[in-house]
Parts: structure tokens; C-alpha cells; sequence
């Protein structure tokens, strides 16, 4: 069976079109940056002890997978799944960065007023 799917390969490959090989040579480094996302989110919940961090990284997760599902189900085509987890990706990216801006701030103004 390995052998017979290794052989395939260069058949599959060379049927790519250049959009397709460029959406996905764009959606592997994409999921490796949020699976790093979605555990610097969990870890947030560990160092925390908030639950809200994981439950957020839940439904990041999920709201990432659903399209991919649909995609799957030839329901929407492969490019609208990678935008939207692109989307989703990014708005996460942005409250984790807001969160943490946050934070250090209240951390500075209570260290200011100890002095």
C-alpha cells in the first residue's frame, strides 16, 4: 500500500494547478503558526489558571476546522477555507497581542504605584 501511494505521488503532484500548489504550500507554514498559536493560548490558561484561554483556544480551533470540514464535503471551495483561517488566525493573533498588552500595563501602574 506505501509503495503503491509513493508511486502516485508525482502523478498527483504534476496535477496540481499553480493556484492549488500555492494555496498549499501557503497552508502548511499557516496551521504550523496556529497549532504554535493554540498552545501559547492553552499555556496562558496554565500560567493563569483562567479558563477563558482555553476555551478561547477551543473555539479558535474549531472555527478553523469547520470550513476545512466543508472543504472536504465540496461544499466551498479550498481557497475560501484558507482565507477564512487565515481571518480566524489573525483575530486571534490580535487579542492574545491585546491581552498581553493589557496585562503589562496593569502590571506597570501597580509596580508605579508601590513606589
Amino acid at each position: 500500500m506505501l509503495a503503491e501511494n509513493l508511486a502516485a505521488m508525482p502523478d498527483m503532484i504534476t496535477s496540481f494547478s499553480m493556484t492549488t500548489a500555492l494555496l498549499l504550500l501557503a497552508e502548511r507554514p499557516f496551521l504550523i503558526f496556529m497549532h504554535v498559536l493554540l498552545s501559547i493560548i492553552v499555556s496562558k490558561t496554565v500560567v493563569t489558571g483562567n479558563k477563558k484561554y482555553y476555551i478561547l483556544a477551543i473555539l479558535i480551533h474549531t472555527f478553523i476546522d469547520i470550513p476545512v470540514g466543508f472543504t472536504i464535503a465540496g461544499i466551498i471551495p479550498q481557497f475560501v477555507s484558507i482565507f477564512w483561517c487565515i481571518i480566524v488566525g489573525t483575530a486571534a493573533l490580535v487579542i492574545l497581542i491585546y491581552q498581553n498588552i493589557k496585562i503589562n500595563q496593569n502590571q506597570e501602574s501597580t509596580y508605579k504605584g508601590d513606589n
